[in-house]
């Protein structure tokens, strides 16, 4: 297993750590002139850009905005835009060296390194406090990513930095010792490190494996002492376990394909720097676990952009990171992996950026080793039936449609209110969908979150049980997942839903055909009258048209939807703030609920019956 092969690590250490050809500097032409014509061209276009933009300035009334109102998007707009700002600069210079980069890399790296903290308000301890500690005491996700690109950039640039300005050299050394090194080795009580309990937060997540990443990048890059090494690479090997403990055997991802390229990515970006560290006969990279885990990805892909985005994650994901996942099909020899990664590719020159470039630097530096030219593009492999039984997700394709449904509890992590959801795609657009997650504020991950409508289950296509939707908790939880069957599976679903629904079961089951899928609620509460209420979401217009409900996407394809009980038929628009990213992934102006409603009583006992027909 994976995780009993991390502890001995720190025993099969090969030091001197090969930096220059992990991650070569500048100085290495051969690398730098080889980076493709095109990509070249967008990484110089970038670099000049921002050459003649000036460093956004981050004030402390910024840090504090958090405190006050809860927004987070203002401070964080500026504070990810300085280290993009940076990023860029520095891949321009390797480029294609000057010296009016390099000046004001230099100024950059002053600037980043005099910030009072690389910590995120909304990861400030403690909370009451609107300014952050003047000595940091821990490390989060973005003091992590900050220290490996500041540690990135004097390793890639260490020959003219130390010509030119080598007194910060050695500052931005003790700073990323300062702000990451020595809180990740010395602080136990980090909620995500899994040595103590943490009462308020979930399981380990996303957290773990992602700054352990930008731990142990930080740490080869600037470490050469092997007790040093040995010591880092002993601690992360055992947080690397206590996330390894959480994650379910059958390589699902909880968290959803938004955050997967910082859940099993990021592992995967560990396993490969301790596999260069200490030698390919550790077979990390041949490990079965992780092959399971990182094929999830390609298991959740639709088409084009789209993903079963379940949890907190956008409607589309033109952005997941292509050449991580070639590097990962490659280095794990999975075709369907590189096969999605042609396609990301392609959409990706539809809507070019780095898109969270900076967090997670070191990794944008080894995808510039991808090289694509002359590859042919092939499709993936789409099996008929996808399931993982741990995990409770099913995806069943049939022309012309892609399903997919969840079980799982309601206190997972980045957890929606949604045991029983399921989508609904045709070939080439969806047709019912899930929501995804707006941007974040105060409210996302607080005692608030479920007065977020997007985590509710009533914006879900889920039933409303006399007037109550589901409820938060770890206890409330799908108690039967079984799609053991190529035509058929079921849930039981009633679990979800509080005391207050009356609910002793409420099972969903759905049977597929090509081109009709027949799902049937069947319920038995604890007393009469019962009341049901059903919901749809999709992003196009529903109507209601001889009872039955129809929806047609932007490339034609339509579902009508009929039941075999009398419904009363209402719709409701939502649409998005125009300022919210996470929503406009979409790419539409709103959505559209449709909500059907039983006439009249139904008994203590029954069922109700929808068929979703297509073409």
């Amino acid at each position: 297993m994976l995780r009993d092969k991390l502890p001995p690590l720190s025993e099969n250490l090969k030091l001197p750590f090969p930096g220059e050809s992990y991650l070569p500097p500048c100085t290495d032409r051969e690398f730098w002139n080889g980076i493709e014509a095109d990509r070249r061209e967008l990484i110089l276009r970038e670099g000049r850009e921002a050459a003649g933009e000036e460093l956004p300035v981050l004030k402390a009334t910024h840090y504090r905005e958090y405190h006050l109102n809860g927004n987070r998007v203002n401070f964080e707009k500026i504070y990810f835009s300085r280290r993009l700002h940076l990023f860029r600069l520095t891949k321009a210079y390797c480029v294609e060296p000057s010296d009016d980069l390099l000046d004001r890399i230099i100024d950059d790296l002053d600037s980043l390194c005099g910030e009072w903290s690389w910590v995120l308000p909304a990861h400030n301890a403690p909370p009451a406090d609107p300014y952050p500690p003047a000595e940091p005491t821990r490390v989060d996700l973005f003091a992590g990513s900050s220290s490996s690109l500041l540690a990135l950039t004097i390793h890639l640039l260490r020959e003219p930095l130390t010509r030119d300005a080598e007194r910060l050299v050695s500052r931005v050394a003790a700073e990323c010792r300062r702000r990451c090194l020595t809180p990740y080795m010395n602080n136990d009580s980090h909620w995500w490190m899994g040595y103590l309990p943490a009462p308020g937060h979930g399981p380990l997540n996303n957290w773990t494996p992602w700054i352990t990443d930008n731990f142990l990048h930080t740490l080869f890059l600037l470490e050469t002492d092997k007790a040093v090494l040995a010591q880092g690479v002993r601690r992360a090997s055992e947080i690397l376990t206590h996330y390894l403990d959480v994650l379910p055997e059958d390589g699902g991802c909880d968290e959803g394909p938004g955050y997967w390229d910082h859940a099993i990515g990021s592992l995967f970006d560990c396993l490969e720097i301790l596999h260069w560290a200490c030698g390919k006969e550790t077979e990390l990279l041949s490990d079965p676990f992780l092959a399971k885990a990182a094929g999830y990805i390609a298991s959740l892909h639709i088409c084009g952009d789209y993903f079963v985005n379940f949890a907190d994650c956008p409607g589309r994901l033109p952005h997941l990171p292509g050449d991580l996942i070639r590097r990962m099909g490659r280095a794990l020899n999975n075709s369907r992996l590189i096969a999605l990664s042609g396609i990301l590719r392609e959409e990706a020159r539809n809507d070019r950026t780095e898109y969270e470039a900076a967090f997670s630097s070191q990794r944008g530096i080894r995808d510039l080793a991808v090289r694509w030219k002359g590859e042919a593009h092939t499709e993936p492999e789409r099996p008929l039936r996808e399931v993982f039984p741990l995990s409770q997700t099913g995806i069943i394709r049939r022309s012309p449609y892609t399903f997919a449904c969840k079980g799982g509890h309601n206190d997972e992590s980045h957890n929606h209110n949604d045991i029983g959801q399921f989508i609904l795609y045709g070939r080439k657009a969806p047709l019912l969908i899930d929501p995804g997650v707006g941007d974040y504020t105060r409210e996302t991950f607080n005692e608030m979150r479920y007065t977020i409508w997007t985590m509710q289950s009533g914006w879900h296509n889920l039933p409303s049980v006399n007037g109550k939707d589901q409820a938060p908790g770890k206890g409330y939880r799908c108690t039967r997942f079984a799609f053991d069957r190529p035509e058929e599976g079921e849930m039981e679903i009633g679990g979800a839903y509080p005391p207050e629904g009356k609910i002793l079961s409420l099972v969903r089951s759905f049977r597929f055909a090509e081109s009709e899928i027949r799902m049937k609620d069947s319920w038995e509460l604890r007393e009469e009258p019962a009341d049901m209420v059903w919901h749809f979401l999709s992003l196009d217009k529903p109507s209601f048209i001889d009872s039955q409900l129809h929806i047609v996407n932007p490339a034609g394809e339509k579902v009508m939807i009929r039941s075999d009980r009398e419904l009363d038929f209402t719709r409701e628009y939502l649409p998005f703030p125009v300022d919210n990213e996470k929503l406009r992934a979409w790419k539409r102006e709103g959505l559209w609920r449709s909500v059907l409603t039983c006439k009249g009583e139904l008994p203590r006992k029954g069922e109700s019956l929808f068929v979703f027909s297509l073409n």
